[in-house]
């Protein structure tokens, strides 16, 4: 009799592409942005470590915010190399997901620094990073995190 089996949950085939953006963004990420340790560079490295999720396939997650990008962190490469670009200057970083590169810029000297996203659970992890990432002299400029709808 099959009748018995009207009780199980029915799936339908396959895998869901999904299932990875189902995670808490609780995965930590330690950036460690220049410097090597011998006192003799004009930047210091600063640690940066955020929260979010690691997938190995970023672009199937539902928020792309939720995780880290490698151009992310080739560009806070470049601006520790560049620190001119945004020391003393405002900055608005569009589509910042966790806010690496904003952070960055902070910690670099930027008199203030807004990052955005439209989605609102990638806002609600970039604001805790940034809370965790804040300039610990307390010589920073001003930064927050706000929301943008594109379109």
């Amino acid at each position: 009799d099959d009748d018995d089996d009207d009780d199980d949950d029915e799936r339908p085939p396959g895998f869901d592409l999904f299932s990875a953006d189902e995670r808490d963004p609780n995965d930590e990420f330690c950036l460690r942005l220049g410097g090597d340790g011998d006192g003799d560079d004009d930047t210091a490295g600063t640690t940066i470590t955020l929260r979010g999720v690691r997938a190995r396939n970023p672009h199937l997650l539902r928020s792309t915010g939720l995780t880290l990008w490698k151009g992310s962190e080739g560009l806070c490469e470049y601006l520790r190399a560049n620190p001119r670009l945004v020391n003393g200057k405002d900055v608005v970083e569009l589509g910042a997901g966790l806010g690496l590169c904003g952070i960055a810029a902070h910690r670099l000297g930027a008199r203030n620094v807004v990052l955005t996203d439209g989605d609102t659970d990638a806002l609600a992890t970039m604001r805790r990073n940034i809370d965790a990432n804040r300039d610990p002299s307390g010589g920073g400029g001003e930064i927050c995190a706000r929301q943008l709808l594109w379109g």
